[in-house]
This record gives structure tokens, C-alpha cells and sequence, in this order.
């Protein structure tokens, strides 16, 4: 976990880096931002469903992590609205589970990633042109990614592959600060909740499957840009 959290990190900081480089563009009064995505990631009861059968006992232990991705939108602004398209992709959160029956026990081993595009407005306040604090709330599609692979009595190598793509609706909201700089450069940081739905994998032989229950996701989001 500690690596993952790491590495999580270091990938939002390079993309932090690298986005000053992506100029706005003003075209028709349109802006394209890209800014890096930082989530912990809540999952409401993780848990297998579906021909349980005479097993003996189940378990799921994942209840959260922290993950990352990246987010670009189109912006239009309009006094003190703004409206954003955006395309957000988060990699990667890993759910795992075990049935344990009385002849042998199934151990499911899921990665789950996930694409989003939803369309965001925002409402700043104040007067200030240097500091404008914002609320947002946003609505769109989900579509959960979930590769899975099952052992069978604790197999070196998996017993049944599964792929599965699943679409739901999602909802979010937060808030956050728009700094401009002397410099020219503008600094936004927010907080966003967003409720993915659930994400579940395939049907495995033995008609069960694994699923995440309600996921959320707590998005720190960091963007640094410049108008040329």
C-alpha cells in the first residue's frame, strides 16, 4: 500500500509539471485544461454476490485506497459561471476476495479502472480577480474497466480470466480557489466527492462475481496554467 500511495504521488506530480506547457487555447471562447486527478477511494461494502452455494465463508478486505489519473475538459466561462465537458480516467484500484467452500476455496484477484465524462458547473464568488473561491457540482456517465482472475484451492496460475465493462450514471460536487498570480499564472485547487455507482466483474464457472458495493472517490485536484 505504502508503494502504491508513492507512486500515486509521484505520477501526480509529474503531471502537475508538465501541464504548464498546455497553452489555452481561446478559440470561439473555448479553454482546454488538463490537470491531474489525486482520489482516496471508498468502496461501501466490497463483497462477492450471485450462487454462493454451501460455502463456508466469504471475504473481501478492501475498504479503501488511494489512486490516481488525470482530467481534460473544455471550458467556457461566463461572468461568474463556468462550463466544463470533461474527461476524467483514474488507475487504479484493486478489489480482491476469497470464498472458501468445504472441498476448495475461489480467490478473486481484480485491478479496476475507470473513464468518466460528465458536464461540470462552477460559480465563483467575490470581487477579487485574484482569489475566487468556487462551488461546483457535475453530472455524466462512468464506465468501470474490471479485469479479474480467479484461483481455485490456492493454483500458482489463474484458473478463469474475466474481462467486464460496466456504464453507469455519476454525480459530484466540491469546491475550490482560482489564484491568480502576478506572474500570469493562475493556481486552482479544489476538493471534489464523486459516487461512481458499483462496479462488478463477470460471472466466474461457479455463478458468483465480485463487486465493489457504492464507490466514491475523494479527488484532490491541482492545476497550474498560463494564458499566452
Amino acid at each position: 500500500m505504502r508503494h502504491s500511495i508513492v507512486a500515486t504521488i509521484v505520477a501526480s506530480l509529474v503531471i502537475v509539471y508538465a501541464t504548464p506547457s498546455q497553452a489555452e487555447s481561446n478559440l470561439f471562447g473555448l479553454e482546454l485544461r488538463v490537470r491531474p486527478l489525486l482520489s482516496y477511494a471508498k468502496f461501501g461494502s466490497s463483497h462477492f454476490e450471485g450462487a454462493m452455494g454451501e460455502s463456508t465463508g466469504t471475504y473481501s478486505k478492501k475498504e479503501d485506497t488511494f489512486i490516481g489519473g488525470f482530467a481534460a475538459s473544455v471550458v467556457r466561462s461566463w461572468g461568474p459561471w463556468r462550463g466544463e465537458l470533461e474527461y476524467a480516467w483514474r488507475y487504479r484500484t484493486d478489489i480482491n476476495g476469497r470464498v472458501e467452500y468445504a472441498d476448495y476455496t475461489a480467490t478473486a484477484r481484480n485491478n479496476l479502472q475507470n473513464t468518466s465524462l460528465t458536464f461540470n458547473t462552477y460559480r465563483s464568488f467575490g470581487q477579487s480577480q485574484s482569489f475566487k473561491p468556487y462551488l461546483m457540482a457535475g453530472a455524466g456517465i462512468v464506465k468501470h474497466s474490471s479485469d479479474t482472475e480467479v484461483f481455485y484451492s490456492d493454483q500458482m496460475y489463474p484458473d478463469e480470466h474475466r474481462d467486464n465493462l460496466e456504464t453507469q450514471l455519476t454525480f459530484h460536487g466540491g469546491a475550490g480557489v482560482e489564484m491568480q498570480l502576478d506572474s500570469g499564472w493562475t493556481i486552482d485547487a479544489g476538493y471534489r466527492y464523486a459516487d461512481l455507482g458499483k462496479a462488478s466483474t463477470a460471472p466466474f464457472s461457479h455463478g458468483i462475481s465480485l463487486t465493489t458495493g457504492k464507490l466514491t472517490n475523494h479527488d484532490v485536484i491541482l492545476s497550474l496554467r498560463k494564458r499566452y
